[in-house]
């Protein structure tokens, strides 16, 4: 996690569950931490990104915003960037 003490973000550079452990909140779980923390430090949004179709779903289940993408050409992967307001 990183916060941006100037405009009160907490960027999430990487959250992964390993596939055995997937559908089992684990990543819910990780997530209500992660914004918990972020509340204690201060900041009053979180941001992150995911090139992961499966990713994108899931923050979009746990109240994250889609605010942009970006596609590839050259590789054929998108990345998707996200927003929560705590």
């Amino acid at each position: 996690m990183q916060r941006n003490y100037s405009f009160k973000i907490l960027y999430v550079s990487t959250v992964f569950v390993d596939e055995k452990y997937r559908n089992k909140k684990i990543g819910t779980l990780l997530m209500n931490e992660i914004e918990r923390r972020a509340k204690l430090l201060g900041a009053n949004i979180i941001r992150l990104d995911t090139f992961n179709w499966q990713g994108r779903e899931f923050y979009t289940s746990i109240g994250y915003e889609e605010v942009g993408s970006y596609e590839s050409v050259e590789d054929g992967f998108s990345e998707y960037f996200f927003l929560k307001r705590l």
